[in-house]
């Protein structure tokens, strides 16, 4: 079995170049790649792992990744940047997502 992946960034060239790198695996099916909020929701109960940049536009991440947790309480986030903030860090832990 195949794991799902949705990989959610706004730079959409990065999202690609991912999506495809993770399809040659062969045990990753990606499922949906995504530069917003609107685009993601209808995913989150079909996705065993998301794959996400903290750095959105707004703070859409969080909200990402607070709606993914409310829909699939056991999927695994995978949260990167180049930069976070303190605050921003601060609010992901504050959230229902366990960062490790």
């Amino acid at each position: 079995m195949k794991t799902k992946l949705m990989v959610v960034d706004q730079e959409v060239n990065l999202v690609d170049e991912v999506s495809k790198y993770f399809k040659k695996s062969g045990s990753i099916e990606v499922i949906k790649t995504a530069c917003k909020l609107s685009e993601t929701v209808e995913y989150y109960g079909e996705c065993d792992v998301l794959l996400i940049n903290m750095v959105l536009d707004g703070l859409e991440s969080i909200s990402i990744i607070e709606q993914y947790k409310r829909f699939n309480s056991e999927g695994i986030v995978i949260a990167t940047s180049d930069f976070i903030t303190s605050d921003l860090f601060g609010m992901v832990n504050k959230s229902d997502v366990k960062a490790s």
